[in-house]
């Protein structure tokens, strides 16, 4: 009976010969992947199978599943414990601190036959499978099962070339085992066991460090028939399954398991489901009435996902420590708001001489970190980090290489756990010096990055000289000058200092104090939910948008704003925009040809989410302007949203804007509200 659920697979492991080296119970290649296990894991399980897709117009599906055996019905499986216990007799201390906890979890099942080993199981479809030639070390079940250091990837765009990244796989297992099962798109089938221990020796006879799990005396088994049902490939699909054996709840439930393994998929293949290369499902027990859940992830609900998981803040609060914490929502921002024709999001496409096509993404934000997140055609993360040496402005963005060419070279950049390029990974044949290609390439995408961003960030890299205090002498007058109130002519002593006269600071001169300018009065706008009646006068506006609003009221988002009221108890509520004051001066410059306005702004007090209305004085009535481009804040018309504006020091400027108009011309600008209705 138990070989028919079993088929007679029992473990062998090999005598490597008497004058071969030993092997400790350390096992170098698995700390690559020690310190986010479960991520480490769904990366290296996913990109596998993006690596060996079959028909690349549909989307690769890929299954996590927690499932069991009991050993009455595979007694040759659990055998495992008799080479475990040697391991830890071959080399004492050392190997009772690696497999410890293997033996003793294997023998609790000596005195309970019914209790249950659990294990995950990865499954992909769409996908080759992985086909084995007997005494072919080329072909890809050979590379995988009974190599290390070894990659046989068919593409130049496949993700991993170290070929340790099977250690993902046992990490996870306390018992340090996997079982692979096969079916390639020619119909064949190949199913085997892998265990990764130590040198052991049973009495005098030395046995290898990994043993095989089949019916072939160490050899694969490729006979359908002769798989474990259990084990075998179903429904004819080609594809590959990985069970990885004996993992262990006591630490982790099964729901913490599968959160764990659903925010690494968020995290590192958003962009793969999203273009629909990748479909994803996640299925577990939950509670103590082990109660059947499955996480589907997939085009249509990733970015609710996202949402559900990280919220719809797109500053990245949430960013951990490391290079597996990260918070999507900004990136994810990036891509679909320039699908979405966004103002603040911009696309970027260019044929790099040695990356190939090559493609940015950026989203301007005045709270973002300046981080990128780099892809490479597999669409997965690889690495998210700040951009060096970038002040021109605030921005996410998403770097992707897609070009197979280029992908060869920046996979032959990247380190074993896939999350760094480094150029001194790449080797040449002789594997000790870099390759001369690998700095070119590392400064081709660094150069091509700064230069999409200074296309993006315009304003703050003119070839202008910046002197303190200049602003105070070149400034517009606007007409708002003459309703100045009077506490407003005097500036403190330090608003003073900032008035010397520029050939005076330029020659070193005495300073010459000047008199200070005085400062013209508008209106920033913000949100507030309120109480208010509609007045000819007040500080409260309602609005309308093209744009669905959120609130009622519709709120400084609003595109328009009219109809003035003032906050009252009997009131309509809703959001409401209100005006706060707020001084400035303005003045323009011109720059290679281009003119550029600046806005000085002085805030009594803090101003999250501001937004400012900019109008110029025309003949007979102020006009609207069209706002091209913003140093800061995301311009639409003739407004500015998202400006977040600190409060200034006594009589220091302490925001600056740079903007340009779509018509050109020097202005007389006027930071006010609409006319009222």
């Amino acid at each position: 009976m138990n070989d028919d659920f079993e088929k007679g697979c029992k473990w062998t492991f090999g005598n490597p010969g008497e004058n071969t080296q030993d092997e400790g119970p350390n096992n170098a290649s698995s700390e690559t992947f020690k310190e986010d296990p479960y991520s480490s894991l769904v990366r290296e399980s996913i990109q596998n199978s993006l690596d060996a897709v079959a028909d690349p117009n549909q989307a690769v599906r890929v299954s996590f599943e927690i499932g069991s055996i009991r050993p009455k019905a595979y007694p040759g499986f659990f055998e495992l414990q008799q080479d475990i216990q040697e391991c830890i007799e071959s080399f004492k201390d050392k190997a009772e601190q690696a497999y410890g906890n293997a033996l003793s979890l294997l023998e609790s099942f000596r005195n309970n036959p019914n209790k249950s080993l659990y294990f995950i199981k990865i499954s992909d479809s769409n996908t080759k499978g992985m086909e084995y030639k007997e005494g072919d070390t080329s072909s890809r079940f050979y590379s995988f099962v009974r190599s290390i250091g070894v990659s046989n990837k068919d593409n130049t765009s496949a993700g991993g070339s170290f070929g340790f990244g099977k250690a993902a796989y046992f990490n996870i297992s306390p018992i340090r085992s996997i079982l692979v099962s096969t079916l390639t798109w020619k119909g064949q089938y190949v199913f085997e066991g892998i265990a990764s221990l130590c040198t052991h020796y049973q009495g005098n006879k030395k046995k290898a460090s990994v043993g095989y799990y089949d019916n072939r005396e160490g050899k694969p088994v490729t006979e359908a028939a002769m798989i474990p049902d259990k084990f075998r490939r179903k429904d004819g699909e080609a594809g590959t399954d990985i069970y990885i054996m004996g993992i262990d709840f006591s630490e982790k439930t099964e729901s913490e398991v599968a959160e764990a393994m659903e925010m690494a998929v968020l995290r590192n293949f958003w962009l793969s489901i999203l273009w629909k290369k990748l479909e994803v499902s996640i299925r577990y027990a939950s509670g103590k009435e082990k109660k059947p859940e499955c996480l589907d992830i997939n085009a249509e609900n990733i970015q609710d996902r996202i949402a559900e998981r990280f919220g719809t803040d797109t500053h990245d609060k949430k960013q951990g420590r490391g290079n597996d914490n990260y918070n999507p929502v900004p990136y994810l921002t990036a891509v679909t708001g320039a699908g979405d024709d966004r103002s603040d999001c911009f696309l970027f496409k260019e044929h790099l001489p040695l990356l190939g096509e090559t493609l940015l993404y950026v989203y301007k934000n005045p709270d973002a970190k300046n981080r990128i997140t780099y892809m490479r055609k597999p669409l997965m993360k690889v690495i998210a980090n700040k951009f060096p040496d970038f002040n021109g402005g605030k921005f996410y963005a998403v770097f992707i290489c897609s070009d197979p060419k280029g992908n060869e070279k920046l996979r032959k950049m990247e380190n074993p756990a896939h999350n760094k390029w480094d150029p001194s990974n790449w080797k040449t044949e002789n594997q000790i010096d870099s390759h001369p290609d690998a700095k070119k390439v590392e400064k081709e995408y660094q150069d091509f990055i700064r230069s999409c961003l200074d296309k993006v960030f315009p304003l703050n890299h003119g070839q202008t000289l910046d002197i303190e205090g200049l602003e105070e002498f070149l400034y517009i007058p606007t007409s708002l000058e003459n309703d100045i109130r009077q506490e407003h002519k005097h500036e403190s002593a330090e608003a003073q200092a900032d008035t010397v006269e520029p050939q005076a600071r330029l020659n070193s001169e005495k300073p010459r104090m000047a008199e200070p300018k005085p400062l013209s009065v508008g209106k920033v706008f913000v949100n507030q939910e309120a109480k208010a009646l509609y007045t000819q006068k007040g500080d409260f506006y309602s609005g309308h948008s093209s744009q669905k609003s959120r609130s009622k009221g519709g709120g400084a988002g609003s595109q328009s704003l009219s109809a003035a009221s003032r906050e009252d108890e009997n009131g309509t509520p809703g959001m409401y925009a209100k005006a706060i004051p707020i001084r400035y001066r303005a003045y323009a410059t011109t720059e290679n040809g281009i003119t550029y306005h600046h806005i000085i702004l002085y805030a009594d007090q803090k101003i999250p989410n501001g937004r400012i209305d900019l109008l110029i004085g025309g003949e007979q009535d102020d006009e609207r302007v069209s706002i091209k481009d913003s140093s800061l804040g995301r311009p639409s018309g003739n407004s500015i949203f998202d400006l977040h504006i600190p409060q200034s020091r006594p009589g220091k400027p302490n925001f600056r804007l740079k903007i340009r108009l779509g018509d050109n011309m020097k202005h007389a600008i006027k930071l006010d509200i609409y006319e009222r209705q």
